[in-house]
């Protein structure tokens, strides 16, 4: 998967503002947000171990209300090791506020917001 930009066009901002909300709860419990590897990180360094690339194809990933509403869980499920209170509050107002956006900006869009990619490559060694 092609990492989520920061500053989409619109429609995609929701999708990249959950993305950042989420990380933010992950890393606040403690733990570490997975990370994606763009496409051109893989490129170069499969070639730097030998690696030759014989085919790619990208696939665009259409975010819909539920799979952009599993990320809010996921940043939901973080609050109870956020250890502020203050802070816990926060963010617990502002990930509702976020499941609310999301619904609105679904609908405008057809339920699918479409943004970054994910990609396979052929190799050979």
């Amino acid at each position: 998967m092609a990492p989520i930009p920061d500053d989409p066009p619109p429609p995609a901002q929701i999708i990249s503002e959950i993305r950042k909300a989420r990380d933010a709860c992950i890393l606040l419990a403690g733990h570490r947000p997975y990370r994606e590897h763009p496409l051109s990180w893989m490129q170069r360094h499969l070639a730097q171990n030998n690696i030759v690339i014989t085919h790619s194809k990208n696939f665009t990933i259409l975010h819909s209300e539920a799979s952009a509403g599993r990320q809010i869980k996921v940043a939901q499920s973080k609050l109870a090791l956020i250890t502020s209170h203050p802070l816990k509050a926060g963010l617990e107002k502002y990930l509702g506020e976020l499941e609310t956006r999301l619904k609105a900006d679904m609908q405008a869009n057809n339920g699918k917001i479409p943004l970054s990619y994910d990609y396979v490559l052929g190799c050979e060694h």
